[in-house]
């Protein structure tokens, strides 16, 4: 059980990523093409490089998403 603590912290991760960025998507009113584009930047970031790919696609998300602002 101890094996899988590393994979059940990343997909929550994962999901509290999806979550913030599905909602900030929907307060800013843009297209839902918006939200699967960094949906799949997140997948690609965290089956390539775990949580760092994770936590850079977040921060990209972030900073772009200021930008846009």
């Amino acid at each position: 059980m101890l094996e899988y603590v590393g994979l059940i912290i990343q997909l929550v991760l994962f999901v509290l990523v999806l979550l913030w960025i599905r909602q900030d998507v929907q307060e800013k009113e843009m297209e839902t093409k918006t939200y699967w584009i960094w949906t799949l930047a997140a997948f690609a970031g965290l089956l390539f490089l775990g949580i760092l790919g994770l936590a850079i696609v977040t921060l990209s998300y972030y900073f772009w998403s200021r930008h846009i602002r």
